[in-house]
């Protein structure tokens, strides 16, 4: 893989007559045979954005924008909509071939706490699904994974998020339970709970594939947090934040 670092965009107004230098090349990088050349006498300004962004350099990713979009547009987001969650992956860093066994161990991912203090604003009810088998496996008791979920709603709260209740899964992957992602269980209780939940005004934010099928049981809107771009969602974007911050934006 190569370096990380920032992706310029913006938009340029430009003399003519500083480019008819370039008119006659056959082949002309803006980025290299303009801006790096003449940053010297060019007046430019910048800013780092954590805004939603697509690459569309390449006919594949110009498809999967459009796709986006589109999705969106359809979706007609409305105050009375719920927010499901995934737990590892997307609110917190998830542990490879691990678990978050103790409160320590928890570490939420950047800008959570931003996206889910703006998702209440936008979102009757916030729910939260999670598979953890560590507790079937007995790596951890449930009082002890309760008393971590105590500590994330506090501090989620203390940043002006909510979220409104948590179901858990912790049967063995192999037990195939219904409560298990992707089985549906979890939002069925959730209904329970919250009978004004409409599925079908649903939102399943999720980095596996089974937060994807369990959405499309439902007939949820499926967002896929993380890479690549997931074909079994209806979008697929880099963290919640990103994610959040695009749907809002549509609903404006």
């Amino acid at each position: 893989m190569g370096a990380s670092g920032v992706i310029n965009g913006g938009i340029y107004l430009i003399n003519k007559a500083l480019c008819e230098a370039f008119l006659t090349q056959e082949k002309f990088s803006f980025e290299k045979d303009f801006l790096e050349k003449n940053t010297d006498r060019l007046h430019m300004q910048s800013f780092i954005s954590e805004s939603f962004f697509i690459d569309i350099g390449i006919p594949e990713d110009y498809q999967k924008a459009q796709q986006t979009f589109h999705q969106f547009n359809t979706w007609h987001v409305q105050p009375n909509w719920t927010l499901f969650l995934d737990r590892d992956g997307v609110v917190n860093k998830k542990i490879e071939n691990g678990y978050v066994t103790h409160w320590d161990k928890f570490e939420f991912l950047p800008h959570t706490f931003q996206a889910l203090a703006l998702a209440k604003k936008y979102f009757k009810r916030i729910v939260l699904v999670t598979n953890q088998q560590c507790v079937g496996k007995q790596i951890i008791s449930e009082n002890e994974l309760n008393a971590i979920h105590d500590f994330m709603l506090k501090e989620i709260q203390l940043h002006g998020g909510n979220i409104d209740a948590i179901y858990v899964a912790p049967q063995l992957a192999k037990e195939n339970h219904q409560d298990r992602k992707p089985g549906i269980g979890m939002p069925l209780k959730a209904q329970i709970d919250f009978p004004e939940i409409d599925f079908q005004q649903s939102i399943i934010c999720g980095d596996s594939i089974s937060d994807m099928e369990m959405g499309a049981s439902l007939g949820m809107k499926k967002i896929f947090i993380g890479a690549p771009f997931c074909n079994q969602a209806d979008a697929t974007f880099k963290n919640l934040s990103d994610a959040i911050d695009f749907f809002i934006n549509i609903a404006n």
